[in-house]
């Protein structure tokens, strides 16, 4: 499954720890012990001419899961090298942090089946994922290690000494404790250096070498940004909608944000065990797909995947942005390669006795809107029990990012069916009219064949419904319905089912539902559906436009301000030929003489969903182009005083609010009269400050600004004194040019550190193989 929007970088790079963390998970003879040079020669391979890595650096180094912000039980994983070693990745449970959270970290070598550690000094680094590099995902060891060496690294990560030198104790232990201040994808690594050198150094947040350098340790920690707010469904049955209500919170930044919500039934999983084999031996030349088997317990997972984007891949098309019934984990982890266009290890079945299935669901959506619901759908088929759910949501910086976790119960319907030997009779206090009881209506009847006395009390009346589905009336491409009684709040809801669809696609309006704040009778609503707007209407002013929805209410006290929600989707062949992404589309309602946009959530297939204020004229189609917006924010003078004739600097800041890149022309004046004409250059939600020169030729005191806004008071002083005028006389035209500041050059960094190999390797993979949720961002 995967998630479209934004940059590419982080998904290479996870598949570049993926290779590479799979081949560090090798673990050669996993006996040894009593070595005295860490680590020996025979079990480390060479990064790069000053770096290189043992083969069970990914072993020895845990991080304390008692201070993280919440775990999740996590399966079990070992791997397996080619005389049949065998080692666990310790990596139960799975931990998120907070941040500002101590996080306490132990170095092990036992853990690695190793005792050549004691009393040596070792090097502690951090590096944080950043979304940056140039995206190319490897497809071999040997690119994998190109992806995180050399200046590759400072571009893919932002770095942070930890420890300078620390001491392992004699029984080859040693722990240290670090507190993240960012939220964010961390990997701290453990290092040896050569004696009298410095190792890694790090300098503003890049990182360099100095002498000879071995990475022996290895862990992966992720940091939340917060926990948002996520309410779950206290209990469902096999087969329902889990409705999960969710909010990013204020934490996260701009305006595209990403949700998700995993379900799957934990016990069934963390019973299961994934093993990794290694087939070779670990060279620069390693490949993945070719010399590694993963193998699974698990045989299928059996549930729906609903993504934000359409999925062509495992060959079938899932136009609709839905993976539905058993999948395959082999399937699901070549559908992970295939959309980061690489390929991973073969996946064969590790339980021949018994076929294994998860029960498991995924919803993805993407939406301007932190506050939303997220609906994960089930299978009437899941066992009951206790569901572990999984909430995650990125911002337009996938370092920024909240999750958090809890359960949910799905179980059977209770069974409250009369035991008695009447015969079938309805519950006591509804009519008692069906056979076997002989009850007459209103004797509440319970079934024994004996009418019941009425009841004593008050009799409740009856509950209506929270949704009304009236009958529809179809003509032609217009629905109507009309309801005798709509309570206060109460809401009707239309399977409305219009297309304007024609030779080129459409719109279809799936659902509506509308919700009266007031009672009414004879409540009706009318919907149609069309290529253009009603007679009388403007046509949406967008160069995109996919098609109108009229809603019309009768007999409610202000159609205008009732509220009500459409549900719809846009064709992909008219998607197509307008040029717009699912993601841009949005409906807008004609009100106050315009189009107005109405808070629209892209649910994943092409499917939408828009909430309205109120009823009239709909539009869909692509959101306005951005624009420019130059403004003048302040302006000052270089000098209060100056010589006729001569130039005074004019210092302005300009500001561009606006969503693309925007050059205008400002008006610089002396006393409102024109005295230059700059144009000023701006990109897109930045601010530049320009350098204007000024120049008067008459004597007097003159009120500079530009655009309005004034600069300050300039006397123009003459060399020989005369009697100024009352003007600027003949003001010189001051020029220009672009107006646009240079920006801080780019740093430098750390050029040519020596080939830093092996420092941004995030464990993450074992997670993602396991769920075969895969968060990936493609290039817009």
């Amino acid at each position: 499954m995967s998630l479209a929007r934004g940059r590419r970088g982080v998904p290479a790079l996870v598949v570049a720890l993926v290779v590479i963390v799979s081949v560090l998970s090798y673990v050669p003879a996993a006996g040894a012990t009593g070595h005295t040079d860490p680590p020996p020669q025979a079990d480390v391979f060479e990064v790069s001419d000053s770096v290189s890595a043992w083969d069970r650096a990914v072993l020895p180094l845990r991080a304390d899961t008692a201070s993280a912000a919440y775990t999740v039980p996590n399966a079990e994983w070992r791997v397996v090298d080619t005389s049949d070693n065998e080692a666990n990745l310790n990596k139960d449970p799975l931990a998120v942090y907070g941040t500002d959270t101590e996080i306490t970290f132990t170095f092990d070598d036992s853990l690695a089946n190793y005792a050549g550690f004691a009393d040596e000094n070792v090097e502690v680094v951090r590096a944080r994922i950043e979304e940056s590099g140039d995206g190319t995902v490897p497809s071999s060891f040997s690119d994998a290690l190109d992806q995180v060496t050399a200046s590759n690294a400072n571009e893919n990560a932002t770095f942070t000494e930890v420890d300078p030198s620390l001491a392992v104790g004699g029984d080859g232990t040693v722990q240290f404790s670090d507190t993240p201040s960012k939220s964010g994808h961390y990997l701290y690594f453990v290092a040896v250096n050569e004696t009298g050198k410095d190792g890694f150094t790090v300098t503003d947040g890049g990182v360099g070498v100095d002498g000879e350098v071995t990475v022996v340790g290895m862990e992966q920690v992720v940091v939340r940004k917060g926990s948002g707010s996520v309410t779950p469904p206290s209990s469902i049955q096999p087969g329902d909608n889990a409705t999960f209500d969710v909010d990013a919170g204020s934490s996260i930044q701009g305006t595209d944000i990403e949700q998700a919500v995993v379900l799957y039934d934990e016990d069934r999983f963390v019973a299961q065990s994934f093993v990794h084999e290694i087939d070779a031996s670990v060279t620069s030349d390693f490949n993945l797909s070719e010399d590694s088997t993963l193998y699974s317990d698990i045989d299928e997972v059996n549930g729906v995947g609903r993504t934000a984007d359409r999925i062509g891949a495992l060959g079938v098309d899932f136009s609709d942005g839905t993976v539905s019934g058993p999948t395959s984990v082999g399937t699901i982890v070549d559908f992970i390669g295939e959309e980061a266009s690489t390929d991973l290890p073969e996946v064969k079945d590790n339980s021949d006795d018994q076929d294994i299935v998860l029960d498991g669901s995924a919803t993805v959506i993407n939406t301007t809107h932190r506050d939303t619901e997220i609906t994960v759908e089930t299978f009437d088929n899941w066992t009951t029990g206790d569901y572990r759910f999984v909430y995650v949501a990125v911002g337009e910086d996938s370092g920024e990012m909240v999750t958090d976790t809890g359960t949910v119960t799905i179980e059977q319907e209770s069974d409250d069916e009369d035991d008695s030997d009447g015969g079938g009779g309805p519950p006591p206090g509804d009519g008692g009219t069906s056979p076997g009881g002989g009850g007459a209506p209103g004797d509440g009847d319970d079934g024994d064949g004996e009418p019941e006395p009425p009841d004593d009390g008050e009799t409740e009346p009856p509950q209506q419904p929270v949704v009304i589905e009236p009958p529809l009336t179809r003509t032609n491409n217009t629905v109507t319905a009309t309801v005798p009684s709509v309570a206060a709040n109460q809401s009707v809801a239309l399977d409305v089912s219009l297309s304007t669809a024609t030779d080129r696609g459409g719109i279809t309006v799936e659902r509506l539902q509308v919700t009266p704040s007031t009672p009414a009778t004879n409540v009706t609503t009318r919907v149609t559906t069309g290529q253009g707007p009603p007679s009388g209407t403007p046509a949406l002013d967008r160069a995109a436009s996919v098609g109108y929805v009229t809603a019309d209410l009768e007999n409610v006290t202000d159609p205008d301000t009732t509220p009500g929600t459409f549900e719809f989707t846009v064709s992909q062949s008219l998607l197509d030929e307008t040029d717009v992404e699912p993601e841009d589309i949005v409906m807008y309602r004609f009100t106050g003489g315009e189009y107005v946009p109405v808070e629209t959530d892209y649910m994943g297939g092409n499917r939408f969903q828009a909430t309205t204020p109120g009823f009239s004229t709909f539009a869909v189609g692509a959101p306005p182009a951005p624009a420019a917006d130059l403004r003048v924010t302040e302006a000052s003078l270089g000098a209060a005083t100056v010589t006729a004739g001569d130039s005074v600097d004019l210092s302005v800041t300009v500001q561009n609010a606006g969503g693309a890149d925007g050059t205008a022309t400002f008006e610089v004046t002396a006393d409102g009269e024109v005295l230059a004409t700059p144009e000023i250059s701006v990109p897109a939600n930045a601010t530049e400050t320009a350098t204007v020169p000024v120049a008067i030729d008459t004597a007097g005191d003159y009120e500079v600004a530009i655009n309005g806004t004034t600069a300050g008071t300039l006397t123009v002083e003459s060399l020989t004194p005369t009697t100024p005028s009352t003007g600027p006389g003949n003001p010189g035209q001051g020029t220009a040019g672009p107006g646009t500041a240079t920006p801080p050059g780019d740093s430098d960094g750390q050029d040519g550190f020596g080939g830093l190999g092996l420092v941004v390797l995030v464990l993450v993979i074992l997670g993602l193989l396991a769920t075969g949720v895969w968060y990936d961002r493609r290039t817009e």
